[in-house]
């Protein structure tokens, strides 16, 4: 069982301020957790360099005890390129 309050803890201590980004991570957890499914959406975080991306995906597999995983597409311009052909 998923603590929100923990969450809000661990994302607290992680990053600062970003208010508006931990409200929408927590109301994503909350959720995910009321309907209780396995599968959910595949969460990408679009920005420039340095702005916390990374390191809020660390916290939030963190937070669900998860592995996390960093998929670098820069460069890439086809979806072939991630799919296959």
């Amino acid at each position: 069982c998923l603590d929100i309050r923990a969450a809000r803890v661990l994302l607290d201590n992680d990053h600062y301020a970003m208010e508006k980004l931990k409200r929408r991570v927590l109301e994503y957890l909350a959720v995910r957790q009321l309907k209780s499914t396995l599968k959910g959406p595949i969460l990408c975080f679009v920005g420039p360099p340095g702005v916390g991306k990374t390191s809020v995906g660390r916290s939030i597999a963190r937070t669900l005890g998860r592995e996390f995983h960093r998929i670098a597409l820069g460069g890439v311009c086809d979806q072939s390129d991630i799919r296959g052909h």
